[in-house]
């Protein structure tokens, strides 16, 4: 089984490439249109976050990734840290397959002044271990020995068959545009799940 810290490695990519929404204003991150980027939620004030569905921080890295979040926020902010109002916001992965990624953001004068992002996973949904394959416009998935479209073919699934996840929460690796899903069968490998902004080619086993 492939390591924890290849999970963080998803985080530490979000970060890297954290992108500001485009019609945003000065007091609210999504601007005034509220629409959100083509695979994200809309950003939500931190205050509703007990009832978004969803859990994060996995490892000490990423748990203590948040707390410097927080500890830069407050300081930016000049607040205390317990009452520092900051935004997040989800991948629409959480919802589509159980795992994603949650994006932290503290928003000064119509700009993130700092940012975090980890691994997130819907608490709505249980422990999701299957997912079917339902590709809109094709037959079936294949299989790659990596995650990347240059990487080896080394099988086939059907739409409608199943793949079993080669952990909880996914391994999700984001590479030529596209989400790649980490399973154990039928054979070991990465199927893409699209790009970021699509419906996606997998769906939960139900």
């Amino acid at each position: 089984m492939r390591s924890l810290s290849r999970i963080l490695l998803v985080g530490a990519i979000a970060a890297l490439s954290f992108t500001l929404p485009v019609q945003a204003d000065q007091t609210d991150p999504n601007g005034s249109s509220s629409q959100p980027e083509p695979g994200w939620s809309l950003w939500r004030p931190n205050s509703d976050i007990q009832n978004a569905d969803f859990t994060a921080g996995f490892s000490n890295i990423e748990f203590g990734g948040f707390l410097d979040f927080e500890n830069s926020c407050a300081e930016a902010l000049g607040t205390p840290k317990e009452k520092t109002p900051y935004w997040f916001r989800v991948s629409n992965l959480v919802n589509q397959i159980g795992t994603g990624t949650a994006e932290y953001g503290c928003w000064k004068n119509g700009q993130f002044v700092t940012t975090h992002s980890s691994t997130a996973v819907s608490t709505k949904l249980g422990d999701v271990t299957c997912l079917r394959v339902n590709v809109p416009t094709g037959k079936g998935l294949r299989i790659r020995s990596e995650a990347e479209l240059k990487a080896k073919v080394i099988g086939f699934v059907r739409n409608g068959e199943t793949v079993q996840l080669e952990s909880s929460p996914a391994l999700i690796m984001q590479a030529d545009g596209r989400n790649w899903v980490a399973i154990r069968s039928p054979v070991e490998g990465w199927v893409s799940n699209d790009r970021p902004d699509t419906s996606g080619n997998l769906g939960l086993c139900r």
